[in-house]
């Protein structure tokens, strides 16, 4: 089922998931928090292996294709939020989405897709170096731990047969890595994060490594550009029952950011 593969490739792929913050960044009183919020959208291509219900599929998704795919979007969140108050910081991520793709197969008739995917971050940082210009970080290193909670639901449902099938994975992502901030000048900004988690406690292996270029257009609000590198390795079940989800994820994003 060639065209149910492509699909459940692509709907499954479709994702809204964090981009580190870079831009202006201010040092904060000792007391006092400094706050962010920050919208997002990402479009990765998508390369790798995923078994569903033991039926393997090939996964393989230009970011072209995960584009056009956004016309399906039923309903799309997304939030990221950060806090700092120094040395330490917050930071938390909400993201869920839902698709419905239809498409006729030429065994199967009109075949229906629907899936949706929730992925919520919260993790701790904890600056270990920071060079200031007056009141304005011109440089900060962080350590980061935290985890992921995973969610991805699958339906598909056949005319033929009046078949219907939905499976859904659930599993949390321990994780642990760095963010290095560097001021270019005092509009730009460069931000580099990098975390790897999963050690077999949720993914065998998940690495995230995020580039942001962040430019201030006012002094609380920056548009961001990167490109984020998300690769999971994910295996549970045997048989009919079998779920594999060993996929590289990389694409660029555009984000809106506000602090407070």
């Amino acid at each position: 089922m060639s065209a149910k593969h492509r699909s459940l490739g692509v709907a499954l792929l479709v994702a809204l998931l964090a981009a580190s913050a870079a831009s202006a960044q201010f040092a904060p009183e000792e007391s006092q928090w400094q706050n962010s919020w920050t919208g997002y959208m990402w479009f990765p291509g998508f390369q790798g292996n995923a078994v569903m219900q033991g039926n393997p599929v090939d996964v393989d998704v230009s970011v072209g294709d995960t584009i056009d795919a956004l016309s399906d979007m039923e309903v799309s969140f997304s939030a990221h939020y950060e806090g700092h108050r120094r040395p330490w910081g917050v930071i938390a991520d909400f993201m869920y989405w839902r698709m419905e793709q239809q498409f006729v197969h030429p065994d199967y008739g009109d075949v229906e897709v629907k899936p949706r995917q929730l992925v919520a971050e919260l993790a701790g940082a904890y600056t270990v170096g920071e060079k200031l210009m007056g009141d304005v970080v011109t440089q900060r290193t962080e350590a980061l731990v935290g985890a992921r909670y995973n969610m991805l639901k699958m339906s598909v449902s056949l005319e033929e047969g009046d078949f219907y099938a939905s499976k859904s994975k659930n599993y949390v992502d321990p994780f642990v890595g760095a963010r290095i901030f560097q001021a270019l000048s005092d509009k730009w900004g460069v931000n580099l994060r990098a975390d790897v988690g999963g050690f077999g406690i949720g993914s065998e292996m998940a690495v995230n490594v995020v580039g942001t270029l962040g430019y201030t257009i006012r002094p609380r609000n920056s548009i961001l550009l990167g490109w984020r590198y998300y690769s999971q390795d994910y295996e549970s079940g045997s048989g009919d029952s079998e779920f594999k989800w060993d996929v590289d994820q990389s694409g660029p994003f555009l984000a809106w950011q506000t602090r407070f």
